[in-house]
C-alpha cells in the first residue's frame, strides 16, 4: 500500500493544498510512488519464494526496481524546485 510509508501518509494527507495535488509534479510523484511500491512489492515475493537472483536483478543498476526508484527520487527533486 502505497499509503501507509511517510512518504504516502504526506502524499495523501491533509499537509498538500488542492493546488498542490492538482499539479503535474504532484501527479507524477504520485505515480512513480505507487510503482515504486509495486516493485518493491516484486522483490519481496521474489526473494521470499527462493528466487533471490531474480530479486537481485531487479535491484542491480538497471533493474526495474533501481530504474523505478531513480525516477521517483528524479521527480521528488524536480518537484523541490518549484516548492515555496
Amino acid at each position: 500500500m502505497d499509503n501507509q510509508c511517510a512518504l504516502g501518509k504526506w502524499l495523501y494527507g491533509a499537509t498538500l493544498n488542492t493546488l498542490d495535488k492538482a499539479s503535474a509534479n504532484y501527479k507524477s510523484v504520485q505515480a512513480l510512488h505507487a510503482d515504486f511500491h509495486k516493485s518493491e512489492a516484486r522483490v519481496a515475493e521474489l526473494a521470499l519464494s527462493g528466487k533471490k537472483a531474480y530479486a537481485e536483478k531487479m535491484m542491480n543498476l538497471n533493474g526495474e526496481f533501481s530504474v523505478v526508484s531513480g525516477k521517483l527520487t528524479g521527480a521528488l527533486m524536480e518537484w523541490k524546485k518549484f516548492a515555496k
